[in-house]
């Protein structure tokens, strides 16, 4: 191959230059021969072509049920913008949540709380949402006497983790109903919903605070029906957003994909898989709504906390 080289810039020069000095551009003619054959603009493409996206996943049931239920999620947005699309998530909400705000996803499914939690002026642009809406639910054991939310009073409340949108939810709901936190009912927040509705069935709490998704999976899982009690007001429903740092071709492809999700037979058992029906276009206007009922609930939430820190100092006293 050097000696091809040679052979083309003698053909070039048309003279032999001294020896050392002829090794040198030598070089540097092999150099230009090979950028001229590969080309930065090709060379930028391959890089590109191989450069993953991420997916995150709120952690609102375990992590194993996670990553089978919304690894073929993941597979199926891979496909439809032709490179890896990793699924990932975190151990709490508010770890979620800090990864999101510091942009550690390509792609996310995230609560509708956390999403109005990133800011108004977050690079997260919101594509689709559930076609429903959320609400959060309060459920008992079939064989439970509990009927109404007032009977709950002097009761254990479980709930998954305290940023979860159905705690927030919860919070709100049993503060209408005039239930003083701590004092009224005491709330024990679990990992996420499955954590919650395993309290019921062991006996360490007489409601669990989830959605009606979770509880169809777990309900499948342990064959048996939770009892409502009552559920909350609605909100708009959890969501898919695609950070703004993504090119305009991979932004449409995940919505169409996401969006095309529920008009497909292969679609169709993804949402089934996840107890969803279908997706609808949103934008983040729509949550504006959420970020009333946050500024509602934050009293709440610090109501709740003080009541923990003297549960602490007084462990005989009520939480």
């Amino acid at each position: 191959m050097l000696r091809q080289y040679t052979n083309y810039f003698y053909c070039l020069c048309g003279t032999r230059p001294p020896r050392r000095r002829a090794r040198t551009l030598l070089i540097l003619f092999a150099v230009l021969l090979t950028f001229l054959a590969t080309g930065l603009p090709s060379t930028t493409v391959a890089e590109s072509a191989d450069k993953q996206y991420t997916l995150g996943v709120f952690p609102y049931l375990p992590p194993a049920r996670i990553e089978k239920l919304y690894g073929p999620f993941a597979a199926s947005l891979s496909e439809a913008i032709k490179r890896p699309a990793l699924l990932r998530s975190r151990s709490s909400f508010e770890e979620f949540r800090r990864a999101a705000s510091n942009g550690k996803f390509d792609i996310i499914f995230i609560q509708p709380f956390d999403y109005i939690r990133l800011g108004k002026n977050t690079p997260y642009q919101a594509i689709a949402r559930w076609q429903s809406q959320l609400h959060a639910i309060f459920v008992t054991l079939p064989s439970s006497p509990i009927k109404h939310l007032k009977e709950l009073k002097g009761q254990v409340i479980a709930m998954p983790d305290i940023d979860a949108a159905v705690s927030l939810l919860g919070y709100l709901t049993l503060h209408q109903a005039n239930l003083i936190l701590g004092t009224d009912v005491k709330i024990v927040h679990t990992a996420n919903h499955f954590a919650c509705m395993k309290l019921l069935l062991i006996g360490k709490a007489a409601a669990c605070v989830t959605a009606p998704s979770p509880r169809r999976l777990f309900q499948d899982r342990a064959k048996l029906t939770l009892k409502l009690i009552t559920k909350s007001q609605n909100i708009p429903s959890p969501l898919y957003a695609v950070h703004s740092r993504l090119p305009a071709k991979h932004h449409q492809a995940i919505f169409d994909t996401v969006i095309g999700w529920g008009n497909t037979e292969k679609g169709r058992r993804l949402l089934s898989s996840v107890k969803f029906k279908a997706y609808v276009p949103t934008t983040s206007k729509e949550y504006e709504p959420v970020r009333v009922i946050w500024k509602e609930v934050q009293p709440l939430i610090q109501q709740y906390q003080v009541q923990q820190h003297k549960g602490s100092q007084n462990p005989s006293s009520p939480q």
